[in-house]
């Protein structure tokens, strides 16, 4: 699924879902551009009252990933959450991704697939398939 500019929509997606991994750049200086990081979302620390006023301040236009996970927990419809984080070698606006970035797309597929498989869950993933979707999503 895209979550791009989803909005609140999104929330529909998750809770029909039994795991859930949010793909997203980190800050420069995270570590070296092209690291791959993993969280596991700790459902009793989402400050949900903060992310929840926030969703209320901006509207459906402010909607990020903080406040779609945030509204699911509060809703209590949150499935196992990562969030897997690509450090950028900078966050300028441009048409392409960095090459360390589009390097570290492969990366981040094995660490789902390990996580899956740690799961017992048999999930088939197109390489070439997720490979072209990140490649035309960014």
């Amino acid at each position: 699924m895209d979550g791009g500019i989803g909005g609140i929509e999104l929330l529909e997606e998750i809770e029909d879902s039994d795991i859930l991994f949010v793909i997203d750049s980190l800050t420069p200086g995270d570590g070296e551009p092209g690291d791959v990081k993993v969280y596991r979302v700790d459902r009793s620390n989402v400050d949900r009252e903060i992310l929840l006023k926030h969703l209320i301040s901006v509207g459906s236009h402010g909607v990020t990933a903080e406040v779609i996970i945030a509204a699911a927990v509060a809703m209590g419809k949150l499935p196992e959450t990562y969030i897997i984080g690509i450090v950028p070698r900078s966050i300028d606006l441009r048409e392409e991704l960095s090459p360390e970035v589009k390097v570290a797309f492969p990366k981040v597929l094995d660490l789902i697939t390990r996580i899956l498989r740690d799961k017992k869950l048999n999930i088939d993933i197109d390489v070439d398939s997720f490979l072209k979707k990140m490649d035309e999503l960014c």
